[in-house]
């Protein structure tokens, strides 16, 4: 419960304070990169495994019912050089508004789930280890986008995945323009060594499409 009020609160600062006097270098130092940022709707007819299932090796059902579509694993990077500053994603809002979908759909990820896009797998023993991301980016770590956790940590990436579209009946062959958005909290230490802080939310934002291509 307190992670979803932090996660109301950090929408409530972006709307109404434009997350920040900073917003101009937060925003422009904060780059994700979805790739084509396309997908077609695939019309699973029962349901398919989530990052979190596949990252905890669950085989049981999927947990993403129904209709759903892909996207490439989101990059995203911070790209501010400043030992002081670190920035901790929150969560990650796709929306699609139109009849041709039934209405309004929404699909986030958070807490769990967003960091289960990147994950690692480990035995010990009889015991399996799994490593998934912390949501961290940047102050002096190595890690400074989630193409590091790939090509230095060794994890695994996994598209997002985004299930229980509903396409009315009779429906032909339509595309549809949607829009992704990241919210983040960067942390800005006032001298190297400290624990004190400020935090500023940061939101940047884009475009995305889904298409269904059979009648």
């Amino acid at each position: 419960m307190r992670n979803v009020i932090k996660i109301l609160l950090v929408f409530f600062a972006c709307s109404y304070v434009s997350c920040s006097q900073e917003k101009d270098e937060n925003s422009e130092n904060l780059v994700v990169d979805l790739g084509k940022a396309s997908a077609v709707i695939i019309p699973a007819p029962a349901t398919t495994r989530s990052c979190e299932q596949i990252a905890k090796g669950d085989v049981g059902t999927g947990a993403i019912a129904g209709a759903y579509f892909t996207l490439p694993n989101p990059k995203i990077s911070w790209k501010l050089n400043d030992p002081l500053s670190e920035i901790r994603v929150v969560v990650l809002k796709l929306s699609l508004k139109s009849p041709k979908i039934g209405g309004e759909y929404n699909c986030i990820y958070s807490d769990l789930a967003l960091g289960s896009m990147y994950y690692s797998l480990a035995s010990e023993g009889d015991q399996l280890i799994v490593g998934t991301w912390n949501g961290y980016l940047g102050r002096g770590t190595s890690i400074t986008s989630t193409q590091d956790l790939i090509d230095s940590l060794g994890h695994t990436a996994c598209p997002l995945k985004c299930g229980g579209i509903s396409i009315p009946p009779g429906t032909k062959q339509f595309s549809v323009t949607g829009q992704w958005e990241l919210l983040a909290v960067r942390k800005k230490y006032v001298a190297e060594g400290s624990d004190e802080f400020e935090e500023t939310p940061i939101k940047v934002m884009g475009d995305f499409s889904v298409e269904n291509s059979l009648n």
